[in-house]
């Protein structure tokens, strides 16, 4: 009989891990909240700034900021917010906001913003009627209220205000919310040449993660340590290899966790020596290595990079198409970098053809154009007079 129980709890609990596992995706807007006693415990809601045009989500690193509603997909579920511990109040309803990841909303802190960090103090948030019909005021612990800033400017712009009205004025929904499978993805990058690990700025793997449903085309990751590569395959869950042209979708039976090693080929690396002279006179006065896509224009140095005093004289490089790692030399010449032409004092005299001089005047150069002999006869001195000197 026990050997019987064993059995029947192995077979039970391996039944479950084969379950899919249910995740909740916003599918709507559904109605707007009329009432507070509408707002029970367990209830899910979407909040709106009207002022701002926002709605609030659950975003990176326990955030909480305004954004533009998107609906059906698995980073919409970060729109949904779970009212607990409900208190009816006189005037509205007492409670607390659980996001989606489970982290609870905190009270705005001296910066005016919120977080749903694990282990921090739970806020409490107070809901009466907005200023306006059919608004909501929804006030926190210290009597600071739901308001944002633009929700073109990203990041934490869900903040705190101290009045009600104006941008504090928010609406609430009651929205339709659809079970669904989520993939968890976990992506490895390669490099293809060398067939070693992609590093992070910081020297550690680059390993990327994703959220997709079952059916949906999975879409490869970005990152600024991929800037300077190009995808070319990938090997798939079930350890196939496809060329990165041929889409991936989910199947409906697909594990719960899927893995994929993406090979990437590295951009081909140029050297540009940039040169005056020529054979063993040749001198290299700058230098810079770039990063160029395969069959791009090779971008060649800008003046501003150069900087003055030279002129490049290599034309075979004027549109060229990298096609691979490769150093190459571009010759200059030096030229003359002053717009006019120095003057010499000859014989105590400055010279015939001088327009302007260098004064010195208590340790400043001023520059200065050169009179004519008129200029010097009639007009008036242009210094200023020292007390006890005559004009």
């Amino acid at each position: 009989m026990k050997q019987l129980y064993f059995f029947l709890t192995v077979v039970l609990s391996m039944l479950m891990s084969l379950q899919a596992r249910a995740d909740e995706v916003l599918a709507g807007l559904g109605s707007e909240l009329s009432a507070p006693a509408q707002l029970t415990e367990g209830t899910t809601v979407v909040f709106y700034c009207a002022g701002r045009g926002g709605y609030v989500k659950s975003v990176e690193n326990h955030k909480v900021g305004l954004r533009t509603l998107e609906t059906g997909t698995p980073a919409s579920a970060a729109y949904l917010w779970t009212v607990c511990n409900v208190e009816p109040q006189a005037d509205g309803v007492k409670f607390q906001l659980r996001a989606n990841d489970g982290g609870l909303m905190t009270n705005f802190d001296g910066s005016r913003r919120v977080n749903t960090s694990p282990g921090n103090t739970a806020g409490t948030f107070t809901l009466t009627a907005g200023t306006s019909g059919g608004y909501w005021s929804i006030r926190d612990a210290n009597g600071m209220y739901f308001n944002g800033d633009a929700v073109s400017g990203g990041g934490e712009n869900f903040c705190g205000w101290n009045e009600a009205g104006g941008s504090s004025d928010y609406k609430i929904y009651l929205p339709e919310v659809k079970d669904v499978r989520l993939i968890n993805t976990t992506f490895f990058c390669l490099d293809r040449v060398t067939m070693t690990p992609i590093r992070t700025a910081d020297g550690d793997d680059l390993i990327l993660s994703g959220r997709f449903l079952t059916g949906e085309t999975v879409t490869f990751p970005t990152d600024d340590a991929l800037r300077y590569y190009d995808l070319v395959q990938y090997e798939d869950g079930e350890g196939e290899l496809h060329p990165a042209s041929e889409p991936c979708v989910l199947p409906d039976d697909a594990e719960d966790e899927q893995d994929f090693i993406l090979y990437y080929q590295p951009w081909p690396t140029v050297v540009i020596e940039c040169v005056v002279g020529e054979g063993e006179d040749a001198r290299v006065f700058y230098s810079k290595t770039v990063r160029v896509a395969k069959g791009d224009i090779l971008p060649l140095p800008t003046k501003a990079e150069i900087g003055r005093g030279y002129n490049l004289l290599s034309t075979e490089y004027d549109n060229y198409v990298v096609r691979g790692d490769e150093v190459i030399t571009l010759v200059y010449e030096t030229v003359d970098t002053f717009p006019v032409k120095a003057t010499t004092i000859v014989d105590g005299k400055l010279a015939p053809e001088t327009q302007y001089y260098y004064i010195n005047m208590d340790g400043h150069y001023l520059l200065m154009p050169l009179p004519t002999k008129s200029a010097m006869t009639s007009a008036p001195s242009p210094w200023p007079r020292r007390a006890g000197t005559s004009a």
